[in-house]
């Protein structure tokens, strides 16, 4: 029996594939998966925008890390190295693996937004697995601190993985998206 699964993809940007009965869902307008635009109890309720950074891009996305790294006291010294302003968000991910107090703060916010993510998808579609991918989203000190605070719900409870394809999901989604519409494009339905 196929149970479906959601790809959530957290970087520049926060969104969902959705893959039901063995198909990519689009949903009745081709929104589905707009993930970004949930609203968030802490952040503001207004009326989601296609142009604007959406409420979960506010606080989940690469730049949006480095806004509280450098919000948080700019440079850090990890084991007597400087960053010397070069830090990155995946290497702020990688401070709080290797046990960097404030980069593990951060982390830690994160992860508790993250976490929200599965659990409302899991509520709404029930999925078997759900994947974290993206720059942000594959990081193992994300998935870790997800999966630790999912870990005795009681209800719609799903697999949390990250992907094998890492930043390159994306691509193979739009590409195999490219290859089902192929046939309509190469032989066009008979005029009547």
């Amino acid at each position: 029996m196929e149970t479906g699964f959601i790809f959530v993809n957290i970087g520049t940007n926060v969104g969902a594939g959705i893959f039901l009965r063995g198909r990519i869902h689009h949903g009745s307008q081709w929104s589905a998966g707009e993930i970004a635009y949930f609203r968030l109890p802490s952040i503001s309720r207004r009326q989601p925008t296609i142009y604007e950074f959406s409420e979960l891009e506010t606080v989940l996305t690469t730049s949006r890390i480095l806004k509280r790294w450098h919000g948080e006291g700019g440079e850090s010294t990890q084991q007597g190295s400087r960053t010397d302003g070069k830090m990155d968000a995946i290497g702020i991910l990688f401070l709080a693996l290797a046990g960097d107090a404030r980069a593990g703060k951060i982390v830690r916010q994160v992860a508790e937004i993250v976490a929200d993510i599965p659990v409302n998808l899991s509520i709404i579609l029930n999925p078997g697995l759900i994947l974290l991918g993206g720059e942000v989203g594959s990081q193992p000190a994300l998935i870790d601190f997800v999966q630790k605070q999912l870990e005795g719900g009681e209800f719609a409870v799903t697999k949390i993985s990250s992907t094998e394809l890492g930043d390159r999901a994306v691509l193979w989604g739009a590409i195999s998206l490219a290859l089902d519409a192929l046939p309509s494009v190469l032989l066009p339905q008979p005029f009547l």
